[in-house]
Order: C-alpha cells, then sequence, then structure tokens
C-alpha cells in the first residue's frame, strides 16, 4: 500500500455512472433483471395538468420531484398509450375524455345563453341517419322476421309413410 491519502486523489464520479448504479440497484430491489430501463413518468400526466398562460408553466410544476414516478419501459407505455386491447385508464384516453367533456360544455352553454337571448344557438350535429345519406329515415321498413315462413309440408312428400294410416 502506498501512503496518499485517498481523499486527495479521489474523482467525483460522474452523474452518469451515478444514475447506472442506482438503475442497477433499483432493478435488483425489485427483483428484474439488471439490464431493466426506465423512464420518468409525469403523474399526473402533463396534458391533464391545469397550465398558467402567465407563467408559462403548469400546476403542479413539470419538474416537482413529487409527481414524477419511475417506472419501467414497459409500465410507462402502458400508462401513456394503454395496452394492446384498450386505451382506457391510459394518459390519452383521459386527455380525449377531456376534450368531449369541454366540448359537451361549451355547446350546452351556449344553448343556456341562447335560451335567455344571449347568444346564437349552437349548430346542430347531423343525426347518424343523416350522416349516412338518408334524409328522413330510411326508405322501406325493416321487416320482423329475416325470412317469410314456408307453408308446412306433409310427411308423404318426404317419402315416410305413416304406418298408421
Amino acid at each position: 500500500m502506498s501512503d496518499i491519502r485517498t481523499r486527495d486523489h479521489r474523482k467525483k464520479i460522474p452523474l452518469s455512472v451515478l444514475l447506472e448504479a442506482y438503475r442497477v440497484a433499483l432493478a435488483k430491489a425489485l427483483g428484474l433483471p439488471s439490464d431493466t430501463r426506465f423512464e420518468a413518468d409525469h403523474d399526473p400526466a402533463l396534458c391533464l395538468r391545469e397550465f398558467d398562460p402567465e407563467t408559462g408553466d403548469f400546476t403542479p410544476h413539470q419538474n416537482d420531484p413529487a409527481f414524477i414516478r419511475i417506472r419501467t419501459e414497459e409500465d410507462h407505455y402502458v400508462k401513456t398509450f394503454g395496452t394492446k386491447a384498450t386505451t382506457a385508464g391510459s394518459d390519452i384516453h383521459a386527455r380525449a375524455h377531456g376534450r368531449r367533456i369541454r366540448a359537451d360544455e361549451a355547446v350546452h352553454a351556449q344553448a343556456m345563453l341562447a335560451k335567455v337571448g344571449l347568444a346564437e344557438p349552437p349548430e346542430r350535429k347531423p343525426s347518424r341517419l343523416q350522416s349516412r345519406g338518408f334524409e328522413r329515415g330510411p326508405k322501406q321498413k325493416i321487416p320482423s322476421r329475416p325470412f317469410p315462413k314456408r307453408p308446412k309440408k306433409s310427411r308423404r312428400t318426404y317419402g315416410l309413410e305413416n304406418p298408421h294410416d
């Protein structure tokens, strides 16, 4: 051993090396393979947070550590986009739902203002039948049974003789 003091020659550990060490330790603690990749996830997603145009920032702040979760790449993908079967419960599903609700609320508010005479009534969307090309509905009534009933045939037409005749 040499007579040097280690603290005089110890170099600062680079941030990339520290992050890699933390990643391996986290994977080991969770019982995952050591090559598991992790991603930082905003929870709630940025598209679901309130935005203040004056400050140009989200509420809560987008880099607030209390609202950032570390997830595996697969878990982060599922949280953001949903599973292969459905987007229910994902961030993009919540964003689309919020858009639909805001659009419906705007139409409703305009209709209420129109009732009191403060605004024009909202433009009505065409019905599903009208959007398919029907002006006043289908041209003929849909039958209640898919096929007409056939007259019953006697057994003799099939060559079956009734021994009791």
